[in-house]
């Protein structure tokens, strides 16, 4: 008798293996089954075996938390021994996994496979599963958390800063997306009022409690609020959601560039970096010394950055005024009846000169908004 036989009736001996595999001999497989349909619950068994294999490997280099999961994960694919191929594994035999898991479950409904007498296998199976699962939904908000100001100190023991329910309430959760949510973006500023405006409640803390009260006379309050445009920013777009934390001065333009991109580009090349919660509408007024005059609040009168102001509004005020005019004339020659048709398209391509210029102007240096006009 061969070593491997004697080990396996020692082992039958003990835990009735025959008793058990022998159904298993017995059942044979209709010709008329042979069919990749058929195969899918076994395929999805075997992805799932490869998930647990490929994750106990990767569990022995992998660290969870905020601060620590990016670079295990970086270690693992590029100096842990085939750890890119145990991965690259792991990955798309979870994928492939959800996959097959599907296909079977429609084949079983489409092939009628559910029927007498199996009914209670495909209950026990399909709705455990389309209950349980839902890709879309993140699981990663504890963590982000953990790594707010909010989190760290709730971990410090400060009771009074912002957990779960503040924002999300308790028995009467609604999806972001439902517009008398909590969380939606119109109503976001006012979840976040409740306690970043009560001047009361908010003692102790180095935080303003007046950034509500400006976000509300904003540009981008008037956009969201108002015309109900979404894409405008409201406290989450710059400050994060779940890992909020405050941007500082210092990293604002990073922030603002996110959607001003080309803003940015020339706020690169100047040297104004201040942030504001009451983002107005901008206009050519900010370069003058009225009250709308935003320059004069930092520099002197007949300072550098004041001779480059003059200059700024001197250039865009004459273009803006040349395109009033232009305008005028041909409104003038139209109801005489002239084809201005040639001359209107040229008007529009000064006016997009005059924009650029207008976004230009973030550079602070009059030879590029000179290029522009």
């Amino acid at each position: 008798m061969s070593p491997l036989r004697s080990v396996r009736n020692w082992l039958d001996q003990r835990l009735g293996w025959d008793d058990l595999i022998a159904p298993l001999r017995k059942k044979t497989v209709p010709l008329h089954k042979l069919s990749y349909w058929y195969f899918l619950g076994g395929i999805t068994l075997f992805l799932f075996v490869i998930q647990v294999l490929t994750g106990i490997l990767l569990v022995l280099y992998y660290r969870p938390g905020a601060n620590e999961a990016f670079e295990s994960v970086q270690y693992i694919m590029t100096q842990v021994q085939f750890g890119w191929l145990i991965r690259s594994i792991h990955s798309w035999s979870a994928n492939l996994m959800i996959f097959t898991a599907f296909a079977h479950m429609f084949s079983v409904l489409f092939l009628k496979a559910y029927r007498k007498p199996r009914e209670l296998t495909w209950v026990s199976g399909v709705i455990p599963y389309i209950r349980q699962f839902n890709p879309s939904l993140r699981t990663d908000q504890l963590d982000q958390y953990r790594t707010s100001v909010h989190g760290k100190r709730l971990a410090a023991g400060d009771t009074k800063v912002a957990v779960c329910t503040d924002c999300h309430s308790v028995h009467d959760l609604r999806a972001p997306s439902d517009p008398s949510s909590t969380v939606n973006p119109v109503n976001v500023a006012n979840t976040c009022a409740r306690c970043h405006s009560d001047a009361d409640y908010m003692k102790g803390y180095s935080t303003p409690t007046n950034q509500f009260a400006n976000y509300s006379t904003s540009v981008h309050h008037e956009a969201l609020a108002v015309r109900g445009d979404l894409s405008a920013p409201t406290c989450t777009t710059c400050h994060g959601n779940h890992g909020a934390a405050p941007p500082g001065v210092d990293k604002v333009q990073n922030v603002c560039s996110n959607c001003h991109a080309f803003q940015a580009h020339m706020y690169e090349k100047s040297s104004h970096k201040k942030a504001n919660h009451g983002i107005s509408h901008p206009t050519d007024a900010m370069l003058g010394t009225g009250p709308d005059g935003v320059c004069m609040r930092c520099h002197t009168p007949g300072d550098a950055c004041d001779r480059a102001r003059v200059g700024l509004q001197s250039s865009l005020s004459r273009l803006d005024q040349a395109i009033k005019s232009a305008d005028q004339v041909l409104g003038v020659a139209e109801s005489s009846g002239m084809e201005v048709s040639e001359s209107r398209l040229g008007q529009d391509q000064v006016r997009d000169s005059l924009t650029t210029a207008r976004v230009t102007i973030h550079s602070f240096r009059t030879d590029l908004v000179d290029q522009d006009i």
